[in-house]
C-alpha cells in the first residue's frame, strides 16, 4: 500500500508519506468524533486560501485607492465647485451607488451628463 500511495501524494519518501498519515490520525483521534476531523482539516485550508485571497484583495484595493486619490488631487485642482455644489453632488452620488449595489458604470455617467 505505501509503496504504490506514497507517490500519488507526491510525497519524497514512502517515510514522509508514512508521517502524514500518522499526523492525519492523530489528528482524527484528537477530534473525538469520526466526522469532526474531516471539517477541521478543510476548515484550516480554506482559511489558507481566504487568507491568501485577502491579503491580494488588500493589495489590490490600496493600489485603487492611490489611483482614486491622484484623480480627486487632479480634479479638485481643477474645478471650480463650491462647498454646496459638492454636497448636493456627494448626497447624489451616495443615493445612486447605494440605488445600483455599485453597479455604476462610467458610460452611464457620461451619457447622464451629455443629456443635462
Amino acid at each position: 500500500m505505501v509503496e504504490i500511495d506514497f507517490h500519488l501524494d507526491n510525497c519524497g519518501s514512502q517515510s514522509e508519506f508514512v508521517e502524514k498519515a500518522i499526523r492525519f490520525y492523530d489528528g482524527y483521534v484528537h477530534a473525538n468524533k469520526t466526522g469532526a476531523y474531516l471539517p477541521r482539516a478543510l476548515q484550516e485550508m480554506l482559511e489558507g486560501t481566504l487568507g491568501v485571497f485577502g491579503d491580494r484583495l488588500g493589495k489590490l484595493l490600496f493600489k485603487l485607492v492611490v489611483e482614486h486619490n491622484m484623480t480627486n488631487h487632479l480634479l479638485g485642482g481643477d474645478i471650480d465647485m463650491t462647498r454646496d455644489e459638492y454636497n448636493k453632488m456627494r448626497g447624489n452620488s451616495v443615493r445612486e451607488v447605494a440605488g445600483t449595489r455599485g453597479n455604476i458604470s462610467f458610460r452611464d455617467v457620461l451619457l447622464f451628463h451629455q443629456e443635462e
